[in-house]
């Protein structure tokens, strides 16, 4: 049976309503696939949704691991082990997710020793109970609970805010408003504690920045595991022997916390200084594109809100760029030694200073990207940091006993 002590008085009337549908699904589900079958067991299910490749490019470093995705991706164009196919009718595509979730759940759970989250989605509406009723199905079944948070899944605005102003320090919150009033509301900083408890109550392992996202979770944590494909690490810097007209790059997401307007008014500061050189600024473009860009990109701009790279921040360093972003190795300390020398630490009013300081001296660019390159994939490739993300799920699945709940 799926618990009953589910608040769910404060979910709308819709919601209620497919989630008890979809309760009932994942009881029927459980109860047909119970019996588990050695033959195919799977250690981790990485999932359900992805999140800027992170499932696709992590899952292969674990040994028996199965990726699922129950959602169409607008950047990528990735295939998964259990996946959706895409369908025109928005309709469609809600009903049979609502369907596919739970069903998929007790199927999965027949097989797998341990389910990897990634973010705060899950196979159920989240929106109902944060997961809970899902991962308590789990729990009892004695089946491992990873979660790992990437930004606003777990990053709680109103913490943040605090931090800004006993730190001085300049961060996500400081613009967040500007995406959306929701961010400010009680119901989203309830929201975000309701994720935290969760979290906290269920999961045997927690990844998460916790500077970077600065949340209600009480309990440790382990560095967020970004992971690249060894073919994405770029094998020379022969781009460096022509920067007659340098090629610099800014690819924002979502441009008001990544430091957007601070990026142009720097840009046209340098061009009304005299300054020559080729700017890009990518919005809304596949993820491929933007990786044949960086391959000829001289600097990348990244982000100036934010103490960790992001996936572009890693991408750039991978294909031997010259880094600018605000990330800090003395602020968000899960970050690997020598991070601040693989980029310039730049703050949102140091853009100009520093990439004039860059164009003023090219002949130290291929050094710095190198440095950044290095560090890179020492820390991030699959073939130098897989194995340690390998033996921490590998050990978590041998743990006889779950962690003490706070």
């Amino acid at each position: 049976m799926v618990p009953d002590a589910v608040d769910l008085t404060r979910a709308p009337a819709s919601h209620r309503v497919a989630f008890l549908l979809q309760r009932a699904i994942l009881a029927t589900s459980g109860a047909v696939h119970r019996r588990r079958s050695p033959g195919s067991a799977v250690s981790w299910v990485f999932g359900p949704e992805d999140i800027a490749s992170v499932i696709k490019y992590v899952a292969p470093a674990v040994d028996g691991s199965l990726t699922v995705s129950l959602a169409e991706h607008r950047f990528y164009d990735h295939h998964y082990d259990v996946e959706l196919r895409p369908v025109r009718s928005a309709r469609l595509r809600l009903l049979r997710r609502l369907i596919a979730g739970p069903w998929l759940l007790g199927r999965l759970a027949s097989r797998a020793r341990g389910f990897l989250y990634l973010g705060a989605t899950g196979f159920l509406l989240d929106t109902v109970d944060s997961r809970q009723t899902e991962f308590a199905f789990l729990s009892r079944r004695g089946i491992r609970i990873a979660c790992c948070f990437v930004g606003d899944d777990i990053r709680a605005p109103r913490l943040m805010h605090e931090m800004e102003r006993r730190t001085g320090r300049p961060n996500v919150s400081s613009r967040v408003s500007e995406l959306s009033p929701e961010f400010e509301t009680d119901r989203y900083d309830d929201l975000k504690r309701e994720v935290a408890r969760v979290a906290d109550e269920f999961s045997d392992l927690i990844f998460n920045s916790p500077t970077d996202q600065l949340s209600y979770l009480r309990r440790p944590t382990h560095r967020v595991p970004f992971l690249f494909p060894d073919v994405l690490f770029e094998s020379t810097t022969d781009k460096f022997s022509d920067v007659t007209r340098p090629l610099v790059v800014h690819a924002p997401t979502a441009p008001a916390i990544k430091g957007t307007d601070r990026v142009r008014a720097a840009v046209q500061q340098l061009r009304d200084e005299g300054y020559d050189f080729e700017y890009l600024q990518l919005e809304g473009v596949r993820n491929d594109e933007v990786l044949r860009t960086l391959r000829r990109a001289h600097i990348v701009l990244n982000q100036f809100y934010a103490s960790m790279p992001g996936q572009l921040g890693f991408e750039s360093l991978a294909s031997r760029c010259v880094l600018l972003q605000s990330a800090d190795e003395t602020v968000e300390r899960t970050l690997p030694a020598g991070a601040n020398e693989a980029w310039l630490v730049t703050g949102p009013e140091e853009i100009a200073d520093h990439l004039r300081g860059l164009l003023d001296e090219p002949s130290r660019w291929r050094d710095q990207a190198e440095r950044g390159w290095e560090w890179a994939w020492r820390h991030y490739s699959m073939s130098q940091a897989g194995p340690a993300l390998n033996a921490i799920l590998v050990a978590a699945l041998e743990t006889p006993s779950r962690p003490e709940r706070p």
